[in-house]
């Protein structure tokens, strides 16, 4: 019914375990698991998907961080535009922003607040 939401699944699900061939393939054929392997496949996904040198030539991203935004609503309006420019899901691209240090997130909330150091 939303084919626009699973090709964002499925890019994510594809980098992700792209990460783990990369990062973890010899040692999960030698039958070794690590809980935060996870989280290394995650951030290998963001890094192909969202490569943070095109991230931050995007004007979505020039303009959220300029810290002029007086909204949330202004806010994810950048995010969710990042997010259809990457073919990913907006909760990604939010969290994606936050672990490269350029927002913070606050996912119980959903506030989201410029990085101070970030504002131009």
């Amino acid at each position: 019914r939303c084919p626009w939401v699973a090709q964002q699944v499925r890019n994510f699900t594809l980098a992700h375990e792209l990460g783990h061939i990369r990062l973890h393939a010899r040692l999960l054929r030698a039958g070794e698991w690590e809980p935060h392997w996870e989280e290394e496949a995650t951030f290998y996904a963001r890094v192909f998907l969202i490569p943070r040198r095109l991230l931050m030539n995007r004007l979505e991203t020039r303009s959220l961080l300029r810290g002029r935004v007086a909204s949330q609503s202004d806010l994810w309006g950048y995010v969710l535009s990042l997010a259809e420019a990457f073919c990913v899901s907006g909760k990604f691209m939010v969290h994606t922003l936050d672990a490269y240090g350029l927002i913070e997130f606050d996912p119980v909330t959903r506030w989201i607040r410029v990085c101070p150091s970030q504002v131009a």
